[in-house]
């Protein structure tokens, strides 16, 4: 089978994104079926439950009694158990199904939107685990005194940037036990941590401008063409939340196949460049030329290193010094932009 060879070589970040865009853009109608499937009904319930949270908080807050009504709290379940939803079945069913797309993109297969769930097995639960496991250990570490409190951010914003986006590909490629799993997707991604975490807040960079900047621009420009409208403002909430929902939910929707796609192939490039992935694939295809880089994935070495070291705790820290100074610069920002907006005004 021919693989490009783009696949057959550690790849740079520009050339990492160019890759995943050039997957995402071939099969992209297919990758968007396959994220569809499960986040099209859970953005309709996300949707109805806006309305709902829009119209029972305008309610809440002309009420004469002052207390919420039962729509109120409704809404607030409505908006938890979707949230639940979608992590269950987007990034746990959906990211699996999205990972074996790539897998047989990468092995010159078609894309199957039906095909890539049908093969997914109990690895989506293995996922899932996987993922939960993940936040009760960080919970509990993040409430350890001092070593906890110091570091607690950093092993939160680590697991969500760069842990937890390999996992997919982790379980479905290399089909290890749920602990194993996550062990696994730790180790790779502290083999380049720094260089992870770049990458982590490229995407995250990247979807806040495709989700969130829809939002904006609908919350301004909906707002202005409403006031100028025949709505109330009650009605005007409810029609500017309920677009928000729409716009979040297309953004996602556009979003979400390049990230799980991009995942993937961070995960094979982290494995050339550690474990040599590439050169095993040259070796193995001259005694098999149909060995394919997908099934060679399945032999993954034993770790060697302890699961947390010393510099593992001082990039934790770090992260939670870097959170701490960026804090304290944007409010520095927001205060002085306040009191330039203040000397200009004439209040000061």
């Amino acid at each position: 089978m021919n693989i490009s060879a783009p696949f057959l070589r550690p790849m740079s970040l520009p050339e990492l994104l160019d890759q995943a865009f050039r997957l995402y853009r071939r099969n992209f109608l297919k990758l968007i079926g396959i994220i569809a499937l499960p986040f099209i009904p859970l953005s309709l319930l996300q949707g109805a439950s806006s309305y709902f949270m829009a119209n029972a908080s305008t309610e809440f807050i002309a009420s004469p009694t002052g207390l919420p009504s039962s729509n109120y709290w409704l809404s607030i379940l409505g908006t938890f158990v979707s949230l639940i939803l979608q992590g269950i079945f987007v990034y746990g069913l959906a990211a699996a199904a999205v990972t074996n797309a790539v897998a047989d993109d990468y092995t010159g297969q078609p894309i199957g939107v039906f095909d890539s769930y049908r093969k997914l097995g109990g690895g989506w639960l293995k996922l899932m685990g996987g993922q939960i496991i993940f936040w009760i250990m960080a919970f509990v570490w993040a409430i350890v005194p001092c070593i906890g409190w110091l570091t607690g951010s950093g092993v939160f914003v680590a697991g969500l940037w760069i842990v937890l986006p390999l996992l997919p590909a982790v379980v479905m490629l290399e089909k290890n036990s749920i602990f194993n799993s996550l062990r696994r997707a730790w180790d790779l991604a502290r083999s380049r941590f720094w260089w992870m975490m770049g990458f982590g807040f490229v995407l995250n960079v990247f979807g806040q401008l495709i989700i969130t900047g829809p939002i904006a621009l609908i919350t301004v420009f909906g707002t202005a063409f409403l006031s100028s409208s025949n709505f109330d403002l009650q009605q005007q909430a409810i029609l500017i939340s309920v677009l928000q929902a729409i716009g979040s939910s297309l953004g996602g929707l556009l979003y979400l196949p390049l990230y799980f796609t991009a995942a993937t192939v961070i995960y094979f490039d982290l494995r050339v460049r550690s474990e040599g992935l590439d050169l095993a694939l040259m070796a193995a295809r001259e005694s098999d030329p149909d060995t394919t880089i997908v099934s060679l994935a399945q032999t993954s070495p034993a770790p060697r290193d302890p699961f947390v070291s010393g510099q593992d705790l001082l990039n934790f820290l770090l992260i939670f010094l870097g959170i701490i100074v960026l804090y304290f610069l944007l409010f520095g920002l927001l205060f002085a932009f306040v009191a330039a907006m203040l000397a200009a005004s004439g209040g000061i």
